[in-house]
């Protein structure tokens, strides 16, 4: 199974989450997401897969908005290793 992710690894890690089903995704795409570092690709297709939950803010707490753009997906608040991390959209 491909990770939800990224779509080009394979899916190795699973991360329950008590608002939905489990995320199945690689090593490096956990890392980015529980350190709120996804790229705005990654993160439009892990809400995609998650759009119906209902939750406090419309969105599932690790891409919630204190942590994400939800308009461009630029993350706000993140804590990656430098290599992880991608350029702020201007």
């Amino acid at each position: 199974m491909p990770c939800e992710s990224c779509k080009h690894d394979e899916a190795t890690c699973s991360l329950d989450t008590s608002q939905g089903p489990p995320y199945r995704l690689c090593t490096v795409c956990l890392y980015k997401l529980v350190n709120y570092c996804l790229s705005p690709a990654e993160y439009f297709r892990l809400r995609k897969g998650r759009q119906n939950l209902q939750t406090t803010d419309g969105y599932e707490f690790y891409l919630g908005t204190d942590f994400y753009d939800p308009e461009t997906g630029e993350a706000l608040q993140p804590k990656c290793l430098e290599k992880f991390r991608f350029p702020k959209r201007r």
